[in-house]
C-alpha cells in the first residue's frame, strides 16, 4: 500500500514551534511529529518565520490584498461570509489541493471554518476537524455545519467531548469522534530557572487579553487585595506592549507578546499562574507550561483544567466570574510562607516531569492510529 498523503491547514496565524498562542503552536508539533512517519505531510499555512527542520512540502497562501480585505469585512458586516482573510485562505487552499493532485488526502484544520469549507468540496471522510475549544455563541451555527458531515473530530480532553455531546443534545454524534491530547514542548527543562523566594509576591497571567480569558476579572481581583498584601504584589501580564503602573497599591507589569522560551521564562518568575478564563477552556498548553515551568495555577472549574491540575498543588476557582473566590486564593497563597511555596512549585516540576515522561510519543501514536484507521477504510 502506498503511503497515504496528509495535508495540516491552518489560516489564523503563523505556524511555529515559538509562538506565542498555543493552537500554531501544537500544529508545529504535530506538523514535526507526522514527518517522521510512513505518511507523505503537507502544510499549508501563512508565510512566516517557521523554524521546522524541513519544508520539503511546505505550501504558504499569503493574506489576501487590502480591496479584497475591505470587501470581506463589508460582506461579513452583511452576514454573507464568517470570516474575511480565512474564506480566501480556503478557497486557495482548495485550488492548491486540487492543481497538486491532493485532492483524496486526508485533511487536518484546527479551523472551524475551514473543516466545514474542506467537508463541502472534497468527501467528508478524509477531513480531521482538529477541535481545540467550542466555538463562542456567535459561532455555534458555523460549528454545526462543519460537524453536520460524517466528517472526524479530534479532541484534545475528555472534557470536551462531553460539552460538544451536551450541546448538541444528539443520542449519537454525527461523526466520528478521537480524543487525542496535544502534544507540548516536554523537553525543555527551567528547574534551574525557578526564582527563589523574592520581595514580592509574583502572579502571572499568560493568556493574553481576550475577553474570555478572563484577564480583567483577575485585575478587578488584585484592585480589591487586601492592604496587608497589596504593597508586596506584582501582577505580571501578556498584553501587547511593555508597560507599568499601579492599581491600587499593586505594582502591575503589562508584557508584550512572547515566544515560548521567553514565556517559561516569565512562569519561572511566579509564584501563582492564573487561567482565570469565563468561557470553555479545554486543554491550555499554557496550564501545562504553568506546571513545567514551576509554578502553582489557580485555574476556572472550566472544561478540561480541573483534571489537568488534579495531583499537583493548584486551586480551582468554582465560579469563573466569582470575584471574591479569586481574591481569597491569591490572598491564600500570598500568606503563604515563601519557602513552603516554592517547596510547591518545585514538587509540581518534578510530578510533571515524571507525568509526561514519553508523553509526545504516545500522542504520536494515537495520531498514527487514528489516521491509519482512515487508510484502512479507504482501501
Amino acid at each position: 500500500m502506498t503511503p497515504k498523503k496528509i495535508v495540516m491547514l491552518y489560516a489564523t496565524r503563523q505556524v511555529s514551534t515559538q509562538a506565542t498562542q498555543s493552537v500554531p503552536r501544537v500544529v508545529a508539533y504535530l506538523y514535526e511529529a507526522l514527518l517522521a512517519s510512513s505518511f507523505e505531510v503537507f502544510l499549508i499555512t501563512r508565510p512566516g518565520q517557521e523554524n521546522f527542520t524541513t519544508d520539503k512540502n511546505r505550501l504558504q497562501i499569503p493574506h489576501a490584498g487590502k480591496w479584497k480585505q475591505r470587501l470581506y469585512k463589508l460582506l461579513r458586516l452583511h452576514k454573507k461570509v464568517k470570516a474575511v482573510d480565512e474564506t480566501l485562505f480556503y478557497q486557495q487552499a482548495i485550488q492548491q489541493l486540487n492543481a497538486r493532485g491532493l485532492h483524496d488526502a486526508i485533511m487536518i484544520t484546527p479551523n472551524t471554518l475551514g473543516a466545514a469549507m474542506l467537508a463541502n468540496a472534497f468527501s467528508a471522510q478524509q477531513v480531521f476537524f482538529w477541535c481545540h475549544n467550542f466555538p463562542k455563541q456567535a459561532d455555534v451555527s458555523l460549528f454545526l455545519q462543519a460537524v453536520s458531515k460524517p466528517l472526524h473530530v479530534v479532541v484534545p480532553t475528555q472534557a470536551l467531548y462531553q460539552f460538544i455531546w451536551n450541546r448538541l443534545q444528539e443520542n449519537t454524534l454525527p461523526f466520528s469522534l478521537h480524543i487525542i491530547p496535544n502534544h507540548i514542548n516536554a523537553e525543555t527543562v527551567v528547574a534551574n530557572d525557578i526564582v527563589q523566594a523574592q520581595e514580592r509576591f509574583t502572579i502571572f497571567h499568560g493568556g493574553g487579553t481576550a475577553l474570555n480569558k478572563g484577564l480583567q476579572l483577575l485585575l478587578n481581583a488584585v484592585a480589591s487585595i487586601g492592604e496587608q498584601w497589596k504593597y508586596k504584589m506584582e501582577l505580571r501580564y501578556v498584553g501587547s506592549h511593555r508597560r507599568e503602573y499601579t492599581l491600587n497599591g499593586v505594582r502591575v507589569v503589562e508584557l508584550p507578546r512572547m515566544k515560548q522560551p521567553e514565556l517559561l521564562a516569565e512562569i519561572g518568575k511566579a509564584d501563582v499562574g492564573i487561567m482565570s478564563s469565563v468561557w470553555f477552556e479545554n486543554a491550555p498548553v499554557l496550564l501545562q507550561e504553568y506546571l513545567q515551568g514551576g509554578t502553582i495555577p489557580i485555574v476556572s472549574k472550566s472544561g478540561g483544567m480541573p483534571d489537568l491540575v488534579a495531583g499537583y498543588h493548584a486551586a480551582v476557582v468554582a465560579n469563573p466570574n466569582e470575584l471574591q473566590a479569586w481574591k481569597s486564593q491569591i490572598e491564600f497563597f500570598a500568606a503563604m510562607p515563601a519557602a513552603e511555596r516554592m517547596n510547591m512549585r518545585k514538587q509540581n516540576q518534578q510530578r510533571f516531569a515524571a507525568q509526561y515522561a514519553g508523553y509526545n510519543e504516545t500522542v504520536t501514536q494515537q495520531w498514527h492510529a487514528a489516521l491509519a484507521s482512515i487508510v484502512i477504510e479507504n482501501s
